[in-house]
């Protein structure tokens, strides 16, 4: 998949995967991809499917014209194109910055090694950010290579995830790592130990 001719629509809430498949129909690389993330529910770990960017769909278009460019505002649930500076026709996405978005999934083996047999796609399948983790007493180490662009803002060991941020147009574009324990360096309390 190239990096060039990417472009960013805000869409409202919600209204993403709709979004996506009306876009479709302008353009056939359209994508508003998920991830899997891990929350705690009676004391379990429930996975469950989230947008990667909540309220941003991603188009390739060969060559935007006005033609194109209104009919992508005018679609259900678009509010704007990023990149747009006064009355020009927006900018793409850099090709230094949607190399960042691409390399998530396209260089998936190097950052996701726990991964590796999955196949995934920019678009229809799910796709689970995860980073390895040593958790010790103070806090969580990561152990996998962070993807270059993305920066880790905190930590939740509990809740084993990570949030992150990715710079896009000059603007910070939030995501949801989940933590995989790959060893667990906590002391351990001795059972045998009487309490006084």
């Amino acid at each position: 998949m190239t990096t060039s001719n990417w472009y960013v629509l805000s869409v409202a809430a919600g209204a993403e995967q709709n979004a996506a498949r009306k876009l479709s129909k302008i353009t056939d690389n359209v994508a508003a991809p998920e991830q899997i993330i891990y929350r705690r529910r009676n004391n379990r770990l429930m996975a469950e499917s989230r947008l990667l960017f909540p309220g941003y769909v991603f188009v390739q278009i060969a060559k935007l014209t006005a033609e194109t460019y209104h009919l992508l505002k005018e679609c259900p649930g678009v509010l704007r194109l990023l990149g747009k500076t006064g009355s020009a026709m927006p900018m793409p996405v850099p090709s230094e910055e949607m190399q960042v978005i691409l390399g998530l999934y396209e260089n998936y083996d190097r950052y996701l090694p726990a991964f590796r047999e999955e196949r995934l796609r920019f678009g229809g399948s799910k796709h689970p950010l995860l980073l390895d983790a040593v958790r010790w007493a103070d806090g969580v180490e990561i152990t996998s290579p962070i993807p270059p662009g993305v920066a880790i803002m905190k930590v939740d060991a509990r809740a084993r995830k990570a949030q992150a941020t990715l710079r896009l147009y000059d603007e910070d574009i939030y995501l949801t790592y989940a933590l995989r324990y790959v060893a667990d360096n906590r002391p351990k309390s001795n059972p045998n130990k009487a309490h006084g």
